[in-house]
């Protein structure tokens, strides 16, 4: 058994718990990974030749970490908080990709847009030292990119350069890699402890040098990083509700897939780094705790903390990272990072990043937000937010094409392995399903993260079974992930349900228990049944089917429970007409 989830946890977590504490190791276990995701990336820029990434570009990135650098040796719990910000995974790992990955094996970008370049995707180090910079309050001065007629500061905000870019970017790239298989980094060590390891000393252990590498620290190329868990393995963890797989599309006031490159991007070529010019770069100076953004032809910005852990302008052109009010820490509402959808596997449903947020559309979901909290309280799992396991919001488009539910439209939302903190969703149709929708996708994070630890199963073989919430076949993994976040929600549902809530909502909620509690309930048997789970895992789906036994206690009306095993009976129905031959 590994030591760094001992078996009173995995219980714990089994039974769609988690206290401070567990969900604190999680939490450790998710930012040592980043860290030494972080470091492989720097270690790929090192080793790129120039073929792959110019010397400018390469140039550029090293001083942009050296900044990073200065910045963690100033106030390094400030300046890493900044590399432990969700969106920051997504961007990493693309960079990793492709810097490593042969062009040969890249897949081919569709035939209107250009391929992909390093070198765009690699400027955005720039934005993450100068937020750590900032927020560490170190002098410094340092040379950002204009991408797209925005200069994005992660976690902080954007900045509108040019006057006819109306909306941050929803997308960092032209290219779709949904459907490939994402490398992965190499299996994370436990979190050290003690006072932080300087970023410059941090290897791919994620320890200082020296340090006992513990039983999972792999050894291999610094620059190649390992496969993917196995064969059919998503890299996004995320359900699109009642929107079945579909060609890419737009939404409302969405983004297409792929966005073309501006024309003031330098074309394909050996020296294609950001380089100084008119509309190509502007310089940020910190000093005395205030930014200075310059540029050729561009009235200085002054941004200033505004002591909630956000910068504020008086400058228009400043778009601000706004935070949801009333949560016990920061968590943004991301409306402008360019890496919030990008590589975003739910592409496939036509699902985008819904763009910047009218003002009315920021207080909609504020609202929702704080009617939320109190629901997360009545179900039993307030926890999630209060220990740190939120720290984004990412507004998505809705399901385009697919009919509304009770009359509340479609919803859809998600969550992406790289991006632990970070919950991807479209407008809910109230305070009670934005509460599930966050259950939903924060328990496949808590997954997710158990099993970077400790492996849960052995399953790598190309099966795919049958899962109820879905219309497609799901590997192993995916049966596992969908039977833990479902069996989540029937439990927060049956909590409502049982609360003094109006008649409405406790009508709702045991239809939603049903439903959940019919689904994970006609496939725990293939999970309990496994010869796959590790020992680890063995408890954790024990404790799931103890859970559903103990629901059983308390059962909603009957009329609920037929319309669920309806339901899910018509599923199985449908599955097995479209696979079985």
């Amino acid at each position: 058994m590994n030591d760094r989830v001992p078996p009173w946890m995995l219980r714990e977590l089994g039974r769609a718990e988690g206290g401070a504490q567990t969900l604190g190791v999680l939490i450790a276990g998710q930012r040592t990974r980043r860290l030494l995701l972080v470091r492989l990336l720097l270690d790929a820029v090192r080793a790129a030749p120039p073929t792959v990434l110019a010397p400018s570009a390469a140039a550029l990135a090293r001083e942009h970490w050296a900044l990073l650098e200065a910045a963690d040796r100033a106030a390094p719990d400030l300046a890493r908080a900044t590399l432990y910000y969700p969106l920051v995974g997504p961007w990493a790992e693309r960079c990793v990709r492709l810097l490593t990955t042969p062009p040969h094996e890249m897949p081919p970008a569709p035939a209107d847009q250009a391929a992909p370049r390093i070198a765009d995707d690699l400027a955005h180090l720039g934005g993450l030292a100068v937020v750590a910079a900032a927020r560490a309050g170190i002098g410094f001065r340092a040379l950002l990119a204009v991408r797209d007629g925005w200069v994005p500061l992660p976690a902080l905000g954007a900045l509108r350069i040019r006057p006819h870019a109306e909306v941050p970017p929803a997308v960092a790239g032209p290219v779709s890699l949904a459907g490939q298989a994402h490398p992965a980094v190499p299996a994370v060590p436990a979190a050290p402890t003690g006072p932080a390891a300087p970023l410059e000393r941090v290897t791919r252990s994620g320890r200082e040098p020296g340090a006992d590498p513990g039983p999972s620290a792999s050894p291999g190329p610094s620059t190649s990083p390992t496969p993917s868990s196995g064969p059919g393995t998503d890299p996004v963890r995320g359900d699109a509700i009642d929107a079945p797989p579909r060609t890419a599309g737009n939404g409302p006031r969405g983004h297409p897939p792929h966005a073309p490159w501006p024309p003031d991007v330098a074309g394909p070529g050996p020296d294609y780094g950001p380089r100084p010019g008119p509309g190509r770069t502007v310089e940020v100076r910190g000093a005395d705790g205030v930014l200075t953004v310059i540029g050729p032809g561009l009235p200085p910005v002054v941004l200033r903390p505004d002591g909630h852990g956000g910068w504020r302008s008086d400058d228009p052109r400043w778009h601000p990272a706004h935070a949801l009010e009333e949560a016990p820490h920061r968590v943004v509402l991301d409306d402008s990072d360019p890496y919030r959808a990008v590589d975003n596997a739910l592409k496939r449903h036509g699902l985008f990043a819904f763009g910047t947020l009218t003002p009315g559309e920021r207080e909609q979901w504020q609202t929702m937000w704080r009617a939320a909290l109190p629901m997360l309280t009545v179900g039993g799992q307030r926890p999630l937010v209060d220990a740190g396991l939120l720290d984004c919001v990412v507004p998505m488009t809705r399901p385009p094409e697919v009919p509304p539910r009770d009359g509340n439209g479609a919803h859809s939302s998600g969550t992406r392995r790289e991006a632990f903190g970070a919950v991807l969703a479209s407008a809910p149709s109230g305070p009670a399903s934005l509460a599930a929708t966050l259950v939903h996708e924060l328990h496949h994070a808590k997954l997710s993260a158990v099993s970077d630890l400790v492996p849960l199963h052995t399953a790598n073989s190309p099966r795919h079974y049958w899962a109820p919430w879905r219309p497609d076949a799901r590997p192993f993994d995916g049966l596992l992930q969908g039977a833990y976040a479902h069996l989540a929600l029937a439990d927060y549902w049956q909590r409502v349900a049982l609360a003094p809530v109006g008649a409405e909502l406790r009508d709702q909620a045991w239809a939603e228990h049903a439903r959940c509690r019919e689904q994970v309930g006609a496939i725990l048997p293939t999970l309990s049944g496994s010869h796959q789970l590790t020992e680890p895992g063995r408890m954790v789906v024990n404790e799931l089917a103890a859970l559903h036994t103990r629901m059983k206690g308390k059962p909603p009306p009957a009329r609920y429970l037929a319309r669920a095993a309806a339901y899910v009976e018509t599923a199985r129905l449908t599955w097995r007409r479209q696979h079985t031959r």
